[in-house]
């Protein structure tokens, strides 16, 4: 089997279970469709780690452009040697707020010593990816659980505390208000094991056009 056919398989059978389970699936698949989730982890995950952190709490188009800057400042190569050899003042002056400047350089330093060896998360557990991620400062379970949806391809994760995923819960299925954290992780219970792509879906019907991380 091909590449190509081997991606639209998966996708495709993702796409069948979750219509198989409300209507209203269908309707945001056929809307959507077909998801774009890459099926093999990215080559750089520090890169990708350092563009979900600056993606925190901003619009799609602002950490685009933040993320960009970032590149022209480290003379297109976001990595670890040139973020550590970066000051502070040097990330902040792209855009970055404090916090995420910091928790960059953390990063880069956790990756450069070895205690968080990026090049293995791949075959961490998704929890062990979450508390490894999560004992640097200012990166959080959200960060975590993107970086594994859009980086290390995994299939199976759901950020239930993402706003854009708890509204695409409440236009998809006609609620009146926003899903709580844990009424979004109860609810996608269901969609497991294909929790990845619901998200990606749900991502779109709480913003049509945005680019994936």
């Amino acid at each position: 089997m091909s590449r190509v056919r081997a991606r639209k398989t998966a996708s495709s059978r993702a796409e069948e279970t979750l219509r198989a389970l409300d209507p209203a699936w269908g309707e945001l698949v056929d809307r959507h469709g077909p998801c774009t989730l890459r099926k093999r982890r990215s080559p750089d995950p520090f890169g990708a780690l350092v563009r979900t952190v600056i993606a925190q709490r901003v619009s799609t188009k602002a950490a685009a452009t933040v993320a960009l800057r970032l590149g022209v400042l480290l003379e297109g190569e976001i990595s670890v040697a040139r973020v550590l050899e970066t000051p502070l003042a040097g990330l902040r002056s792209v855009g970055l707020p404090e916090r995420k400047a910091l928790a960059i350089q953390a990063l880069a330093r956790s990756s450069a010593d070895g205690s968080l060896p990026l090049t293995r998360l791949g075959r961490w557990s998704n929890r062990r990816v979450t508390e490894g991620l999560s004992a640097i400062p200012g990166i959080g379970p959200w960060t975590a659980q993107v970086f594994m949806i859009f980086s290390l391809a995994r299939p199976d994760v759901f950020p239930e505390g993402d706003l854009g995923l708890q509204e695409g819960i409440r236009v998809t299925f006609g609620l009146q208000q926003r899903p709580t954290p844990r009424q979004a992780r109860e609810r996608a219970e269901a969609w497991a094991p294909y929790r990845s792509t619901a998200a990606w879906y749900l991502w779109r019907a709480a913003d049509p056009t945005p680019s994936d991380a």
